[in-house]
């Protein structure tokens, strides 16, 4: 209803207690003249009770007029109070016919949208947190910067209502975009071909670091297969890493701002670890490069020991294969091979040389090499599961071996298979203290050890690799 016409109106009501209000002088005054002019006492008295009468009548009525306006105002108050104070069922004022039950309408419309808002940013919140959660755990597994990757993009694109999404990383090379990790809901995930830096709306993202929106045609005339595209660019401290981007909105035509905030500030914490991760990379391969480089000078030093490590690499791999390890176990067991001896670096010259039987003195010094290895491993993160077979390979199954004193199944698997492999390739290489057994003979060797020395089953693996 128009609240200038409604009788309820506040200011209709204040009119009237204005004007009943003003009525009271007046039936003074009128009454004053009646009063005077009354010929006697009596009718001069009964001109005063109905002049009395009529502004008490009048007074009456103005006040439950203001009366009724106040208590408006005053619940109004009240609502307000209620609401900041978190309930917000009450409804009264609502029905109100004037311009505080307007006003409180507008105020519960208001109060509505911000709950809304509220509940959205709690979620967005929550998810956020989830996200950086499962980010923490995949950093800190052993899968690698693209398992990271994919689950940033599976848990973005949950949130954000999307099919799918993707990341392109900058090749420094071709000036070019290519494409990292591809997350999408649909069995056949989209193909992209790699983009030079500035061309396009995904190199243009990357060169000039503005995030967009886009759906509909403009997405077709550049070749992209999707009804919607957000995408945001990757850079951390001046440096342009790429891009990250999602498609295909599911609940509307176009991403939402509330989306794109959401996914910027995903976006910056994908770039430090990204950025982390490349230069963690660098740092690793660098130190990588150089352990093999030591492991290989460590070979160089003894003549004697020629193609020792790529025979007993070799030896691993067909034992590990024969029980059946996976791809993982594999590659443990070929890089321990190669860097089994590292600790070598660490030892004497005159005593790593010496060309005839060690002293009980030397012998000591020898059997820290397990130690040393694993010492300069340790900082290399991708080295981690390496360490325990390089320190381990001297361990023997009765626990007489180095340097823990390891028994059985106590000794780490991967240092099991090491330790046979080594020691039939030392059995079958000359040294200047001895000569070298044929293959038979140190087979032999082998099955007098097994159960005592070695592990029986890997023994007898072994064995049938020959």
């Amino acid at each position: 209803m128009n609240k200038k016409h409604s009788s309820r109106s506040l200011i209709v009501q204040f009119a009237w207690a204005f004007m009943l209000m003003s009525i009271i002088p007046l039936i003074m005054a009128v009454a004053l003249v009646f009063i005077v002019d009354a010929p006697t006492i009596d009718a001069r008295i009964q001109q005063a009770r109905i002049a009395i009468f009529w502004m008490f009548i009048s007074s009456i009525a103005g006040y439950f007029v203001i009366r009724k306006a106040v208590i408006t105002l005053s619940g109004f108050t009240k609502h307000v109070k209620d609401v900041v104070g978190g309930d917000t069922s009450g409804t009264t004022l609502l029905n109100e016919d004037n311009e505080i039950g307007e006003l409180a309408r507008y105020f519960d419309s208001i109060t509505k949208k911000l709950e809304v808002k509220i509940k959205e940013l709690e979620s967005s919140k929550k998810i956020i947190q989830n996200i950086f959660h499962k980010i923490g755990e995949a950093a800190t597994s052993v899968r690698g910067i693209d398992s990271l990757l994919e689950l940033i993009l599976q848990s973005i694109s949950s949130a954000a209502g999307s099919k799918g999404g993707f990341i392109m990383l900058a090749d420094e090379d071709s000036a070019s975009l290519k494409v990292s990790v591809i997350y999408s809901e649909d069995a056949k995930p989209p193909r992209l071909a790699p983009v030079k830096i500035g061309n396009g709306i995904l190199g243009r993202v990357a060169k000039h670091g503005k995030p967009v929106k886009i759906f509909g045609s403009e997405l077709s005339t550049e070749g992209l297969n999707f009804r919607s595209l957000l995408c945001v660019p990757l850079g951390y401290k001046d440096k342009m890493i790429g891009i990250i981007a999602l498609f295909d909105k599911k609940s509307a035509d176009s991403f939402l701002d509330d989306d794109l905030n959401l996914f910027k500030d995903v976006a910056s914490q994908t770039a430090v670890a990204i950025s982390n991760y490349q230069l963690n990379m660098d740092v690793e391969k660098a130190y990588l490069d150089t352990v093999r480089a030591l492991a290989m000078a460590v070979e160089a030093k003894d003549p004697y020991s020629g193609g020792h490590l790529d025979r007993v690499a070799k030896y691993c791999m067909d034992i590990g294969r024969k029980i059946g390890l996976k791809e993982q176990g594999l590659k443990i067991l070929h890089d321990g091979a190669y860097l089994h001896d590292l600790g070598k670096i660490g030892i004497r010259d005159d005593v790593l040389k010496k060309t005839s039987r060690l002293t009980d003195e030397e012998y000591e010094e020898m059997k820290k090499h397990a130690v040393i290895g694993e010492t300069i491993m340790k900082p290399v993160k991708s080295l981690s599961k390496l360490c325990s077979v390089v320190r381990s390979h001297q361990e023997r199954w009765d626990g007489s071996g180095y340097p823990d004193g390891l028994k059985a199944e106590d000794i780490p698997l991967h240092a099991r298979i090491l330790a046979v492999a080594d020691v039939y390739d030392a059995l079958i290489t000359e040294r200047p203290y001895k000569k070298a057994m044929t293959k038979e003979a140190a087979a032999e060797e082998l099955k007098k050890l097994a159960g005592v020395k070695f592990d029986k089953r890997i023994v007898e693996a072994f064995l049938e690799t020959l």
